[in-house]
């Protein structure tokens, strides 16, 4: 049993490395920097980093908050916590595996002076209780930071025409109007949204085809048509483009 939870656990954790890396090649926006560009972080802060993944954000933290400062990284694969551990060559990390709807119970009475969590809060079964916890977490003057993928989203689009989506995506890409603006509004006096439009192109059918199989809404069952049409697209435009859409809210906790 054990041996097929890890065999499961890699194969998650290897799906999001590519990507991953994936999207770095072709992106014009280098999406984690950005991230990085919409968050104040000062020198000697506690970090938050919900649903760390291989760690694309919390090392990225670790490297602001320098000598002083500490990144906290929780996430549900070991083999990603892993993976970030190694990256993160014993610098302040504290890393722990774990449900984020146990956040309350992961993290105790820590403190932190930012909670982070970035393409990740739509896997809580309740994201608003994983919310609550992060922003009861704050200390007085901290930051809250949530980053979600937004509607319309290319490749998606082009699955849909298809196959039916998995609800979990769907809702992925509804989740900053139905959950996340509303929770600042209660929460917050004022807060900040940024959106990102960030193209993407693929001048290979087998890169699109690569992407689409890290995908968690891609079946082999449509290969057919959906190579027809990236082909068709490739050969007409000289490469395959669209746009992948992300929206970030933050805001700061009262003093």
């Amino acid at each position: 049993m054990k041996k097929s939870k890890y065999a499961v656990e890699t194969n998650l954790s290897n799906r999001l490395k590519a990507r991953l890396n994936i999207n770095n090649k072709v992106s014009v926006v280098d999406f984690q920097q950005w991230v990085q560009d919409q968050i104040e972080i000062l020198d000697g802060d506690d970090i938050l980093d919900v649903g760390c993944g291989t760690g694309a954000q919390s090392l990225r933290y670790l490297d602001r908050v320098g000598d002083k400062g500490s990144v906290y990284a929780i996430d549900a694969m070991k083999t990603s916590i892993n993976q970030l551990i190694e990256k993160a060559k014993g610098r302040n990390l504290i890393t722990e595996v774990g449900d984020m709807m146990n956040l309350s119970n992961i993290i105790k009475n820590r403190r932190f002076n930012v909670a982070a969590c970035t393409y990740a809060i739509y896997y809580a079964s309740n994201p608003k209780i994983v919310m609550k916890t992060m922003y009861d977490s704050l200390k007085p003057g901290g930051r809250l930071m949530i980053c979600v993928p937004n509607e319309p989203h290319g490749l998606v689009e082009l699955v849909r025409r298809y196959k039916s989506i998995p609800s979990v995506v769907l809702e992925s890409l509804k989740i900053s109007s139905n959950l996340l603006q509303p929770f600042f509004d209660e929460h917050f006096d004022s807060y900040s949204i940024s959106f990102l439009k960030n193209q993407q192109s693929y001048n290979k059918l087998d890169q699109v085809m690569n992407a689409l199989s890290a995908s968690p809404y891609y079946d082999n069952s449509i290969e057919e048509n959906v190579c027809a049409d990236i082909k068709s697209i490739i050969d007409k435009h000289g490469s395959f483009k669209f746009y992948k859409r992300s929206y970030l809210i933050t805001s700061r906790k009262k003093i």
